[in-house]
């Protein structure tokens, strides 16, 4: 089957514009949709684990993969997984009503791609299906911590990724090159929370490394909508 990639954007009721790419059946007809929202790009579609969208577009599905808020193309400030909820309900919505959707839709993906799956404020909007993978809802047990500590390679490692498209987002080159030094030499085991303070402040994963492992108090604990 013909496949062909065409861009789509989310305008969402705040007015921040969310931007996907789909890759879809080229014949004319209307088609099941598969949701990936991410926040690496969404040219990249977690192809180091899963099949690129074309094969999954080339046995007659859509594949709609959105950068997340702050991320990638799409508007607004990234804030980590407090800014999921509304935006999934938002996007699940709006994926039903593209043209060539045929009104089935489902949601794949892994960590930060599987918790948006689970995330929503609106208990009408459910997907048809959903497959999560390596995502918690305990930000502290399932994220954050294991055996009454930070992550800490893990974390930082993760912090810094995140912060690194902050950085090519505002254009700071050398924040960017900073981050990659830091990652490459593994100096990030020991300056890392030192860069995310200077160049990513409101850092989600910087925030976890404020918080007592050992205690619940601050964290944040998930709870999906159920229909």
């Amino acid at each position: 089957m013909e496949v062909e990639a065409v861009e789509e954007r989310l305008i969402c009721p705040d007015g921040i514009e969310l931007v996907a790419r789909v890759w879809k059946p080229s014949a004319p007809g209307s088609w099941p949709v598969l949701l990936m929202r991410q926040p690496y790009g969404r040219a990249i579609a977690s192809t180091p684990t899963y099949a690129h969208p074309h094969w999954y577009a080339s046995q007659g599905y859509a594949v709609v993969v959105q950068d997340v808020r702050g991320c990638g193309d799409s508007g607004g400030r990234f804030r980590g997984f407090a800014q999921e909820a509304f935006d999934s309900s938002w996007t699940l919505a709006w994926a039903r009503t593209l043209p060539y959707a045929n009104g089935r839709l489902g949601c794949y993906g892994f960590s930060y791609q599987g918790l948006t799956q689970l995330l929503g404020n609106d208990a009408a909007e459910q997907p048809d299906c959903l497959a999560p993978a390596m995502a918690g809802l305990d930000e502290r047990l399932h994220w954050a911590c294991s055996g009454g500590a930070h992550r800490w390679a893990l974390g930082l490692g993760w912090g810094l990724q995140l912060a690194a498209e902050r950085c090519r987002r505002r254009a700071d080159a050398e924040g960017w090159r900073e981050i990659r030094r830091s990652l490459e030499s593994k100096r990030f085991l020991v300056e890392g929370l030192a860069l995310l303070e200077r160049l990513d402040p409101e850092s989600m994963v910087l925030g976890w490394f404020r918080h007592n492992p050992h205690q619940s108090e601050g964290w944040t604990l998930h709870r999906p909508q159920l229909g």
